[in-house]
Parts: C-alpha cells; structure tokens; sequence
C-alpha cells in the first residue's frame, strides 16, 4: 500500500531533487523488502517439499508464454514459478532426491485417472467432470495432480 503512494509521489516531484532521491530510495527499499519476502516464502515452502518427499513432479510449464496473458501476467509473474522450481531442483539434488519434469503438453486434468480415458470436450470452465467410460466423478485439479503424480512415476519406470 505504501508502495503505491510513494510511486503515485515521485512523478510529481523534481527529478534529481533531494525529496525525489529519497523517494526513490524508498520505493527501492520497500520493493526490496517484497522480494525478500516473496524468496523466504519459496525457500521455506520448497524445503518443506523436499523434506517431505523423495520425488517430487512438476510441470515443465511455459511461463514466458503465459504472462503474454495480460490478465494473468502479474499473478503469474508475483507467483515466482521458476525461482520455485530452481529452488526445488537444487534442495533436492543436494539431499539426492529427484525432480521429474512432465511435458507441458501432457493433458493431466483431461485424463481420467481411474481408467485413463481422454475427455476431449473438457474445456477451463469445467471444474468437474464425470467420465463416460467408467461413470468416475472427478474434481480437475485433484485428478490432475494424481495423473502427474502417475507419469511422474511412469517416467522414472516406477509403474
């Protein structure tokens, strides 16, 4: 909140002065302290991940693709996604566990993960689904997240 008074400030003062200098430094220090902020929260939450687990998979997502999404491209951006999974990978490498990385094509919220029928006609709106071959009520981002969970164990020959 802050930030956004002393950014609405600086415009209106005189470039060079020493009122905007100091505005300027503390703009740089209030968005110092949100990436700060923003890196302890990944550092502590990819920690607890690897702590956790023995595997861990992830999508190989587009990120640079995604934030051409206007709409999306702050959230996205706020998110981190790439900082994350670098800090997952190495935290991992360093305690000899794996992370698997799955095709960003690989259609998981799509696939029914108890039979493995495709519901091609699954559009983002569609929260749940029930599947036409084995009557299988499934919330999308659970059954997603089972299916990556799947191919994760798929790609390492575990299945």
């Amino acid at each position: 909140m802050l930030s956004t008074v002393i950014q609405k400030q600086l415009p209106k003062k005189v470039e060079g002065s020493k009122n905007y200098l100091k505005a300027k430094e503390r703009l740089n220090l209030i968005h110092a302290q949100v990436a700060n902020q923003r890196k302890d929260f990944i550092h502590k939450l990819s920690r607890k991940l690897v702590n956790e687990n023995q595997v861990i998979s992830a999508y190989d997502l587009n990120i640079k693709g995604m934030i051409k999404n206007h709409k999306l491209a702050k959230s996205i951006s706020d998110a981190g996604w790439h900082k994350f999974v670098t800090f997952l990978k190495y935290k991992l490498e360093w305690q000899g566990k794996q992370l698997v990385k799955i095709d960003r094509f690989f259609a998981s919220s799509k696939l029914c993960n108890h039979c493995g029928t495709k519901n091609i006609m699954l559009t983002l709106s569609d929260r749940e689904w029930t599947c036409s071959r084995c009557n299988q009520k499934h919330d999308r981002d659970i059954n997603a997240s089972l299916n990556i969970r799947s191919e994760g164990m798929r790609v390492l020959g575990l299945v």
